[in-house]
């Protein structure tokens, strides 16, 4: 049975501005390692209240390695809007059901600020929806459920009258690998 392979790389973005804007749209190819395998920089003008396709490309032309498995790699597109990322969007090259994700080993780091508190979340790997709560606790979440990229932080705005204690004990980080994880019962 052959296998149908994935040849396009396509990236569209949606303007809900009033005015026109000029960009860079930047395209890489990533292993749940965080290496990066292919990389490409496209300048985009974007016309006011539009929505179009920036960028329709195989795959070989955007550098990708030939033979390189992409059940290990997905494509992260950024489009860049003076200087901040305007959009970012993922993509998986295989079915869900193909795809192997590595366990994400998210580290957290909770602190008081002068606008609640502020969790600061990162993986060395690929972590895929990451879910974050803190129980029955009464907070607001600036985000909590994302995907965070591999050697990125993550940095979530928290707000709640309890405690830094509380918070931190309450604390629960999840990414989809979790999730699906055998648990220590089956071990």
């Amino acid at each position: 049975m052959a296998t149908k392979k994935k040849v396009v790389s396509k990236s569209k973005r949606t303007a809900d501005k009033v005015q026109p804007a000029t960009g860079e749209l930047h395209v890489r190819i990533v292993n749940f390692s965080g290496e990066i395998e292919a990389n490409t920089d496209v300048p985009v003008n974007i016309p006011a209240l539009s929505s179009q396709v920036y960028l329709q490309r195989p795959l070989s032309d955007l550098g990708m390695p030939v033979g390189t498995d992409t059940s290990h790699v997905f494509v992260v597109a950024e489009l860049v809007v003076e200087g901040k990322i305007a959009s970012r969007n993922l993509l998986y090259l295989v079915p869900s059901k193909q795809i192997t994700l590595p366990a994400a080993h998210i580290t957290s780091e909770l602190t008081q600020a002068a606008d609640g508190y502020h969790l600061k979340l990162s993986s060395p790997v690929l972590a895929r929806s990451v879910y974050v709560t803190f129980g029955d606790l009464n907070c607001e979440l600036s985000d909590n459920y994302f995907n965070l990229l591999p050697d990125e932080t993550a940095d979530i705005v928290v707000k709640s009258g309890e405690s830094l204690d509380k918070l931190k004990a309450a604390l629960k980080v999840e990414s989809l690998s979790d999730a699906f994880a055998p648990s220590e019962a089956s071990r």
